[in-house]
């Protein structure tokens, strides 16, 4: 490779990562959106599951909290400013009905692991993140519960989880 042809190349890398920083700047605006949509859907589902079933149900800033006699569940997530390592906003989900469990729950998307799982700085990532961006309203979005026992089973709203929890108590 002569030296024209590799400063060219080197320039065009350099585009290329310039315009990947730039798609995944738009990308996390996206994300920091859509994390508070997501848990004040939950808390909303939260509330009503719970209040259909004549639970007193109480909300704090980040906690809602439903009771009836001695039992209770509560479930709580962090700080949207926050950094989290796996997870876009953990939650902690404390049933108290027939004993006490706690849980820990996670927000993913399919969508990111192919793009963080990809070549840094490839051709392959860019169109990853543009196809991310462009359909990003339409992505599912979906719970896991943090624990080995429930690691594979994707969760579409907390009424699920609460479903499949609390059947099992």
């Amino acid at each position: 490779m002569d030296l024209k042809a590799f400063v060219n190349e080197e320039k065009e890398q350099l585009s290329l990562q310039e315009e990947i920083v730039k798609l995944n700047k738009l990308l996390s605006e996206k994300i920091k959106k859509k994390i508070p949509e997501i848990a004040e859907k939950s808390f909303t589902d939260f509330r009503e599951y719970f209040s259909i079933k004549a639970f007193d149900v109480t909300v704090s800033a980040n906690t809602i909290t439903a009771k009836i006699n001695d039992k209770k569940v509560s479930l709580r997530h962090e700080n949207f400013d926050n950094n989290f390592a796996g997870t876009h906003l953990p939650f902690d989900l404390e049933i108290n009905l027939k004993g006490h469990q706690k849980y820990r729950l996670g927000i993913f998307n399919d969508n990111e692991k192919k793009i963080y799982q990809g070549i840094a700085f490839s051709n392959t990532k860019k169109e990853d993140l543009l196809y991310w961006l462009e359909n990003f309203d339409t992505e599912k979005w979906y719970f896991k519960i943090l624990e080995k026992n429930y690691s594979s089973k994707k969760y579409l709203s907390i009424n699920e989880i609460l479903d499949d929890l609390i059947d099992k108590l």
